[in-house]
């Protein structure tokens, strides 16, 4: 079989670029994402091209996403699956002054506050809605609204197993959403 494509992945402002060089007999290519960089591409669905390139679109400030190829020839052979590559999109607005308890018990109260800034005029959010995730589950908290400030303050409780875990701030300005992981440990 023709030899995995090489690729290359370029994060950009709220999308990724992706580039693929593969042998000549190559013709068409199916493109495998994921939030999991150890995914099999047995677990998702293709996107499949006739490009070198493609412009994802449907990701999220902030995350990193993981991408796999295959290439395809007219005759139906497929090349092995390229190696894994990753990007994180850059996202209009950034969370700073992260304030939040890395280490807390189960079910025990915690707080996490912070302030959302424009990343283009460096200048506070006012009036984006704001909540906080944990990955891997399906729990988030309620949503709360930045003041003038481009500030906010979440208490929560840790309504998981003991263990380690990424807390997401996650917040929407118009139609952006940015992400911002902040690892914690559940004792």
């Amino acid at each position: 079989p023709p030899s995995p494509p090489s690729v290359r992945a370029e994060e950009q402002k709220n999308n990724i670029n992706l580039e693929f060089n593969a042998s000549s007999d190559v013709t068409k290519s199916e493109i495998y994402k994921s939030r999991d960089s150890d995914f099999s591409i047995d677990e998702v669905d293709p996107i499949a091209t006739e490009e070198r390139t493609y412009e994802d679109l449907q990701v999220d400030g902030g995350r990193t996403y993981y991408y796999k190829v295959v290439g395809l020839t007219d005759e139906g052979r497929r090349t092995p699956v390229s190696e894994v590559v990753s990007a994180t999109p850059r996202a209009d607005y950034r969370f700073e002054s992260v304030t939040h308890d890395d280490s807390l018990a189960t079910h025990q109260p915690a707080e996490f506050s912070a302030q959302l800034i424009d990343v283009d005029d460096g200048k506070p959010v006012e009036g984006a809605s704001v909540l906080l995730r944990i990955d891997d589950t399906r729990w988030s908290s309620e949503r709360v609204t930045t003041d003038a400030n481009g500030t906010f303050s979440i208490e929560y409780w840790a309504p998981v197993e003991a263990g380690s875990y990424d807390v997401f701030a996650e917040g929407r300005v118009e139609q952006e959403v940015v992400l911002d992981p902040h690892p914690i440990n559940v004792e």
